[in-house]
């Protein structure tokens, strides 16, 4: 049996090869072993040549076959004895029209320089200017209960897209395509930008990558700090862009919520040379309690360390998260929509129309952000339902 591979890409790394498919990937760890198979099939040697050559120089038995099966699965192989391997369909890249040569400035020296400046100088701000410090009480920046929910969701919207942009940009930099999509973390609605091909860049690249999008949500923090020295303290717009900051503050917190599959986490993931913690941890939770094999003795030992540490962390946020949704954020969803339903009724009864007009905005900005993430975690559901029923 003699193999084709689709165009792969491979580097080293301290503890084996990182192999993929280019631009987009997959892409898989593999032993050195693994990728001597890889070159030596890519040289036109038949399964059985590869196979005695391997045993020949590591007296190892190597079933080749069934690595060649493991490898069209994932889509690398691109054609097995003349037939055609097994097609992998790769994400559209969101805004194909941005280029490594448009964006290459971002990840030079200079950009980094201006970027420490104009960090140093918002925190600067801070310390000098207590007034300027942003507060819980800016969230509530007007009388009306739905204006002010309507404009902190477009305002959360618009720092979410150039929080994931800054992801997309500088991923894009390193000549990696990107996906933005809609996603959640248990029953956080969450944008998320798919940076696979990142696995083909060095460890410090990537690192770039999973950075880009809190430097982003600093810089534009900074932004709004700056703008607001041009209005008075206490006035509206200050306190809009106070609102902005702290909505990027406690954006960045989720973004550090290392029990979910956030930017912290992927950093930890890569940095403590883990390939699958979030995956690996959930079959040792699955193990523990009796319900899977458990997936240590597959590890090497810095891994397995790893994942014995961080399944019962992650559990443990699960858990909490879950929590806060049924104890706090159920709770207060329902008296928004109370709030909204009983303004609806008093606009229709008077007629009041600011009430009605209030009463209609919560109501559609609540039913577009719940449904959102209903609809989201249905389908989630339904497909883990199939693919349950598809092993079975």
């Amino acid at each position: 049996m003699t193999v084709t591979f689709v165009e792969l890409t491979a580097h080293r790394e301290a503890d084996g090869w990182i192999v993929g498919r280019a631009p987009a990937g997959p892409f898989v760890a593999l032993p050195d072993l693994g990728m001597e198979t890889i070159e030596l099939l890519s040289a036109g040697r038949s399964t059985a040549e590869v196979h005695a050559e391997l045993h020949r120089r590591h007296g190892e038995e190597v079933d080749v076959a069934a690595f060649v099966a493991s490898l069209d699965r994932i889509g690398f192989v691109a054609r097995i004895d003349g037939r055609p391997g097994a097609t992998v369909v790769q994400p559209r890249p969101s805004l194909p029209w941005l280029r490594s040569g448009h964006l290459r400035w971002l990840v030079r020296w200079p950009a980094a320089v201006v970027w420490c400046a104009v960090v140093l100088a918002a925190v600067v701000l801070l310390v000098r200017s207590p007034e300027r410090r942003p507060g819980l009480a800016d969230l509530v920046w007007a009388d009306s209960a739905a204006l002010v929910l309507l404009v902190d969701a477009v305002v959360a919207s618009v720092v979410i897209s150039l929080h994931e942009l800054g992801h997309l940009a500088v991923a894009r930099a390193f000549g990696v395509p990107g996906t933005v999509t809609l996603s959640t973390r248990l029953t956080v609605l969450v944008a998320q930008t798919d940076v696979t091909g990142a696995w083909a860049l060095p460890r410090r690249r990537r690192v770039l990558v999973y950075l880009a999008g809190t430097a982003t949500d600093l810089l534009v923090a900074a932004g709004c700090l700056f703008g607001s020295l041009g209005f008075a303290a206490d006035g509206t717009v200050a306190t809009c862009l106070r609102a902005v900051v702290l909505t990027i503050g406690l954006g960045a917190l989720l973004q550090w919520a290392l029990f979910l599959r956030t930017d912290g986490y992927f950093l930890v993931q890569d940095v403590s040379g883990c390939r699958n913690l979030y995956g690996d941890a959930g079959r040792l939770l699955r193990f523990w309690v009796r319900r899977g094999p458990d997936p240590r003795p597959g590890l090497p030992p810095r891994e397995r360390r790893f994942v014995s540490g961080y399944a019962p962390f992650m559990a443990v946020g699960a858990v909490l998260t879950v929590g806060a949704f049924v104890v706090v954020s159920v709770p207060v969803l329902v008296r928004l929509l109370v709030v909204a339903g009983g303004d609806v009724a008093r606009g229709v009864s008077g007629p009041h129309w600011a009430d009605l007009a209030d009463g209609v905005v919560g109501l559609a900005v609540l039913a577009a952000f719940h449904g959102t993430l209903l609809w989201l975690l249905g389908r989630r559901l339904l497909g883990a339902v199939r693919r349950r029923r598809g092993t079975t």
